[in-house]
């Protein structure tokens, strides 16, 4: 029982790592760009609204749209981990 806890710990803190990493890769990809377009950081980092001077609703239907997206692979990601014997079903989906 204690090795399987500490896999998991181990695990998780791997899956952190990446997304942690993948979050400074972005960045830096962003401090490129903007070095090599001459813009300031904020113009890659902005909302789009504040950037092209739409009004606030502007988009909207496509925010939402990928929120439905996000949180139907947060609650597929859930269901995997919760219920290991369905992993084979969702991965064929």
């Amino acid at each position: 029982m204690t090795e399987r806890r500490a896999d998991d710990t181990t695990t998780a803190r791997v899956s952190v790592l990446a997304a942690v990493l993948v979050g400074v890769l972005v960045l830096g990809a962003a401090q490129a760009l903007s070095i090599a377009y001459d813009e300031p950081m904020a113009t890659f980092t902005r909302d789009l609204q504040r950037t092209a001077g739409v009004p606030w609703y502007a988009g909207a239907i496509s925010v939402f749209t990928n929120q439905i997206w996000t949180a139907a692979g947060i609650v597929s990601i859930l269901v995997a981990w919760l219920v290991p014997s369905e992993r084979r079903v969702l991965a064929a989906l």
